[in-house]
């Protein structure tokens, strides 16, 4: 039974014992008397009379057991909560902000004294801030200070074995380590059972069982003074769930009970694990912990800096995880927290509320995942083909069938392979790899053996259709880390207009975001497909999680808004929802948590999808973006008098190449990718109308030809392999026409790396108008010569065609 899951074996055995079945077919027979009776088709003997009577007694006899048991679980689980005594913040919520063990926070986030007061007023003992300051000190050494006190167990436990036991002793040690007490007896009874990994697990859960929960988190100096015993509650908390997911068994052996109350205590654990690790996050933010709180607010203000914004999302994150039932906040108090909602505004933030709704109204879907629309990319024509054949039989296995099934496994996927065959070309991942890898991959995962009963042809297929799923599982990696590197933990503070300028871009990269996670799950359910050791798959499912919850309770919140009746009345409080919906489910709150404020705030949108491989159309707001000016002040600075780095050397695969080389590599790079994503004919086209156009029959007949004296190479090109491998193969003689149609081909690719070149020179050019004068001398001149190394690019395509004889 899956942790999280709270509906299923956590049920009293009075709900699931067969006895109930008979019982709920006495009920359906009761009502079937009842409504013949009911319809006047027969009019009931007595013995039938007490027939139903006797249903009926049965009826109420099961529900009394029912509620019996069910308060009787309740009774139990309140019990174990009330045997943890965490005490909390005090908080309340008025018309003039949110207040916290009686000090109230701004309404809007401000500055009230200069940097220089702020830094004096750090070193000063008795000054807030400076409590601030060690208290944040206090919550990062947790960790340390936890591992300090596991160290000293595991040396006490070792040092009262033999010297000559201690080194084989020392791994069992290590693997018991979190759940060692300092307690010699119970540590010794462990490390003597550990030899049976069984046993082990049953001892490790006794001793959670004996777990202490008991905390005063009120104030931030005692949250930090607790934190080495947090750090410790978090990290059982972890290990317990490994153990039950190794050894499922010493949970269904317990009995009713003592199950109930173990469910009851890691739900209580696992609240205050994921409590103390967002508040850990609020203490040691760089902006809380060097902030009064009359500077900080809990409403969100689009005009407040990023850092301010995150600040707040993370106290109503905070405040959210602290009223979870585990941790037993009072049912008044719980009551009017899940009932609040901002309402109260000034006049700025009303005309805040009313640009968004204006933005929201005008607004198309973001996801587009039920978009059919292939749009132009080097793999565009390959879809478009695709989804041109009717009844397609790729198309019908990868989007039409409704439970994507790997050939010769038991188990589905739960739903197609992707809503739409669109959806695949649109992501950044597919439209960087290479052609061949991207019809490789479609065609390993479209498999399917015609013969069912052939094993030799099912296994063949099930071996290509695992090779696809591998293949796209290395995209879906590529693709997270594009997301971390682009959106970082900014997702959640995107402003509407900024979503609306770039809508877009943002659908294509967060398409089809709900069928990965069925995916995932497939993968996970596939031999050998996933790896919980393998740090690049969890990565990627863990990156994955926390987008996709992100995306998602952004999408439902203003959906609520649209809608005007359960959503937010205004911005802030549409934000703060936003905060609270993502660590929400428990499935997924101790991964956004994890995530959270862990990466940059800014969305860099002109981040290149693979800084190895970088595309030429991406330099010029590559160069632009934050963490590249700030590369760029740093090897600036370094240099000195030697005048620093050019534009070419901020990318390692043309750091050692000249200006020149790196502006053709670039070009030629993007060019190739224009030239893959289009046809013979589209490239006859395209060649047709650089010279001044060709009737339409004329370009069929070119177009045809041309495909005739391609598959003719292609048969000569296999054969003369046959006949002479490992030996170069000879060009294929061509006649007058063929000749002819391959130098048009040549001089409309020619003029395809001309075009290029003067594209991303224009890009550079608008990126250059557009800094301005924020720029510093080092990114100017970059881009200065950036637009003169692709004009001489442009120049030398330009002369290269025209030598080419037709």
């Amino acid at each position: 039974m899956p942790l999280g899951d709270k509906t299923s074996n956590n049920q009293p055995a009075e709900l699931q014992n067969p006895v109930n079945v008979t019982a709920n077919q006495n009920q359906i027979q009761t009502e079937n008397l009842n409504q013949n009776r009911s319809q006047g088709a027969l009019q009931l003997s007595p013995e039938e009379m007490e027939e139903v009577k006797a249903l009926n007694l049965q009826t109420q006899a099961r529900r009394e057991a029912q509620r019996q048991a069910r308060e009787r679980r309740e009774s139990r689980i309140q019990a174990v909560r009330q045997g943890c005594q965490i005490i909390m913040p005090t908080v309340a919520f008025t018309t003039k902000g949110v207040s916290v063990q009686g000090e109230t926070y701004a309404r809007k986030s401000k500055e009230s004294i200069s940097a220089g007061k702020r830094k004096t007023r750090q070193g000063w003992k008795i000054s807030a801030l400076h409590q601030k300051e060690e208290n944040a000190r206090l919550a990062e050494a947790s960790g340390d200070a936890w591992e300090a006190t596991l160290t000293e167990n595991r040396r006490k436990l070792l040092d009262s074995r033999p010297p000559q036991e201690r080194a084989a002793l020392e791994a069992r040690v290590q693997k018991i380590g979190v759940f060692l007490t300092g307690n010699q007896a119970k540590d010794e009874e462990l490390l003597r059972l550990s030899e049976n990994q069984e046993d082990m697990a049953r001892v490790c859960k006794n001793r959670f069982m004996e777990m202490n929960l008991n905390f005063d988190l009120r104030t931030d100096r005692s949250f930090a003074q607790a934190s080495p015993e947090l750090e410790g509650v978090a990290q059982k908390v972890r290990e317990m769930k490994r153990l039950l997911k190794q050894f499922p068994q010493i949970r269904e052996s317990l009995s009713e009970d003592d199950r109930i109350d173990f469910d009851a205590k890691l739900e209580v654990a696992q609240d205050l694990a994921n409590y103390y690790a967002i508040r850990k996050k609020v203490v040691t933010n760089a902006r809380y912990r060097s902030h009064y709180n009359s500077e900080i607010s809990y409403r969100y203000h689009e005009s407040d800096t990023l850092e301010a914004k995150n600040l707040t999302m993370l106290l109503w994150q905070a405040e959210n995880l602290k009223n979870k039932q585990g941790l037993s906040p009072s049912t008044e108090f719980l009551t009017r927290f899940q009932a609040y909602r901002e309402t109260t505004q000034d006049k700025g933030e009303a005309e805040e509320t009313r640009a968004f709704k204006a933005i929201l109204g005008e607004q198309e879907s973001e996801s587009g995942k039920n978009d059919p629309r292939i749009e132009d990319s080097r793999h565009a024509a390959y879809f478009r083909e695709l989804v041109g054949r009717e009844d397609d039989a790729v198309v019908q296995r990868l989007e039409r069938t409704n439970y994507y099934q790997v050939a010769g496994e038991q188990e589905a996927m739960g739903e197609s392979f992707v809503r739409r065959m669109a959806n695949l070309p649109r992501w950044r991942a597919v439209q960087h790899a290479d052609p061949e890898y991207v019809r490789s991959m479609v065609e390993n995962l479209a498999r399917e053996p015609q013969n069912v009963n052939d094993t030799e042809e099912v296994e063949s297929c099930r071996q290509a259709n695992l090779k696809g799923m591998g293949q796209f599982k290395d995209l879906l990696k590529k693709q997270m880390n594009y997301l971390k590197r682009k959106y970082g933990n900014g997702l959640i503070l995107l402003s509407p207009e900024e979503l609306m300028q770039h809508g877009h871009e943002f659908k294509n990269d967060f398409t089809n975001m709900q069928g990965l996670e069925r995916f995932i799950d497939y993968l996970k359910r596939l031999p050998g497909m996933f790896d919980p050791q393998d740090e690049s798959d969890v990565e990627m499912e863990r990156l994955y999680n926390y987008y996709l919850r992100c995306v998602a309770i952004d999408t439902v919140e203003k959906s609520g808004v649209r809608g005007q009746s359960t959503g937010s009345q205004t911005y802030s409080d549409y934000k703060r929802r936003v905060a609270l919906g993502i660590v929400e489910e428990e499935r997924s709150a101790e991964t956004v948590i994890q995530l959270s404020d862990t990466m940059h705030l800014d969305i860099r949108w002109g981040v290149a999808f693979d800084e190895a491989d970088v595309k030429g159309a991406e330099i010029p707001a590559a160069l632009s973006q934050k963490d590249m000016r700030e590369r760029i002040k740093e090897r600036t600075g370094e240099a000195g008098m030697a005048g620093g780095p050019d534009w070419h050397q901020m990318f390692p695969e043309t750091e050692h190449l000249s200006r020149e080389e790196a502006a053709r590599r670039f070009v030629e790079k993007d060019a190739k990718e224009r030239l893959e994503g289009k046809s013979i004919r589209e490239l006859f086209q395209a060649a047709a109308k650089t010279m001044g156009g060709m009737p339409e029959d004329v370009l069929d007949r070119e177009a045809e030809a041309y495909e005739a004296y391609v598959t003719r190479r292609e048969e000569y090109r296999r054969g003369w392999e046959e006949r002479h491998p490992g030996e170069d193969v000879p060009e294929l003689p061509l006649t007058g026409t063929e000749r002819s149609m391959r130098a048009t081909l040549e001089m409309y690719r020619l003029y395809a790396h001309y075009e290029t070149a003067l594209d991303i020179r224009r890009q550079a050019l608008q990126e250059a108008e557009r800094l301005g004068d924020q720029g510093d001398l080092a990114l100017r001149r970059m881009y200065e010569h950036l637009a003169e190394d692709l004009l001489q690019a442009a120049e030398h395509y330009s002369k290269e065609r025209g030598k080419v004889q037709v």
